[in-house]
């Protein structure tokens, strides 16, 4: 049996958080519900609504979903999910940059650090709080429209990815210090939402310093998060404005790209599940590997083949993922998620 806080689920498999695009004036579409219905089951623990902003002054695009006061379309999306046998998850995100995300793949790494330092250094104390508040709003509105996994999105470069790190918060305040303020927002939800399952996605790697030195420092971290009372710890790497290929790996990386690591912070965290991502693909040999408290979460496959996980666990083929980018629709400047592979989308 496997439990993610109290809710027992069926697989250590998760549809990972996707921007899809589905979303007009910040409120899912029905399309949006037929996506993740389709990407839940039995063999599918959670399925992630992926870059819900905490207001539409946060959004990574104009077709990205936030929560507003009608949270009608949320809960049909919760419960497509919730009644198809998944725990329905929900990412918060922030993006507080002052500029648009580049639509480029790679971009000068400099150029980002030098920018992002003076932006969070120059950003009033009181815009920090109204956001932490703002993020709360979120998570509250999320639960109460029927999320039972709330996912904080503190990875690839995004406003609480950018507190994490060192070389990026250069702050002397409350909200110096790299974690000193993600723990107060845990600890803040978990007051005000003590029965929902708190996630936090966080990278690997930035790749802003050499691997072994961010590696060290963010396993501290997470230790501060678990200790704040996350139930769990999300895996990703890279940064959106400087390498989505770290974010997205390509097929020359090879499979299961960032298990190994995620492997290690599983041994020291075992009471905490920790959810990892990156070319997920050998679902048969991931299945029964310890430690159980290490949980998979795919992307791409699932987006070329909603029945990628249960093809894999019976022994049937799938329409496989071709790595043709067509999912990354910003970057194509197209209005919404496309799949060279699968049509229907």
């Amino acid at each position: 049996m496997i439990y993610i806080g109290d809710q027992r689920v069926g697989s250590r498999f998760c549809f990972a958080p996707v921007n899809t695009g589905f979303c007009r004036n910040g409120e899912p579409e029905e399309r949006l519900v037929k996506f993740h219905r389709e990407r839940s089951g039995p063999e599918i623990a959670i399925s992630y609504v992926g870059n819900v902003a905490i207001s539409p002054e946060h959004r990574t695009n104009d077709a990205t979903g936030y929560m507003d006061h009608d949270l009608s379309k949320w809960r049909r999306l919760s419960a497509a999910i919730d009644d198809n046998e998944s725990l329905p998850g929900i990412q918060i995100a922030c993006r507080a940059a002052p500029d648009k995300a580049p639509r480029k793949w790679r971009n000068d790494r400099r150029t980002f650090v030098e920018s992002a330092r003076q932006a969070l250094t120059s950003m009033p104390e009181a815009t920090l709080d109204e956001l932490w508040n703002k993020f709360i709003r979120a998570a509250e509105k999320a639960s109460e429209a029927g999320f039972k996994i709330i996912q904080i999105h503190a990875a690839h470069g995004y406003l609480l990815s950018q507190l994490m790190n060192r070389l990026i918060n250069v702050r002397r305040d409350q909200f110096g210090g790299g974690i000193n303020a993600l723990e107060r927002m845990i600890q803040d939800l978990r007051n005000h939402l003590p029965d929902t399952i708190l996630d936090i996605r966080v990278n690997l790697f930035d790749g802003l310093e050499e691997p072994n030195e961010e590696l060290s420092y963010r396993i501290e971290q997470i230790g501060r998060l678990i200790d704040a009372g996350c139930n769990m710890i999300s895996l990703s790497s890279g940064i959106y404005d400087i390498d989505k290929f770290a974010i997205y790996p390509e097929a020359s990386a090879g499979n299961s790209v960032y298990v190994e690591y995620a492997r290690k912070i599983a041994l020291l965290f075992e009471r905490t599940k920790i959810n990892v991502a990156g070319n997920i693909r050998d679902v048969v040999s991931l299945k029964d590997t310890e430690p159980l408290n290490l949980m998979f979460s795919i992307g791409r496959p699932l987006i070329a083949d909603p029945g990628f996980i249960k093809n894999a666990l019976t022994g049937k083929n799938s329409t496989e993922c071709i790595w043709s980018g067509h999912c990354h629709y910003y970057s194509r400047m197209r209005p919404h998620i496309e799949c060279k592979v699968n049509k229907a989308i």
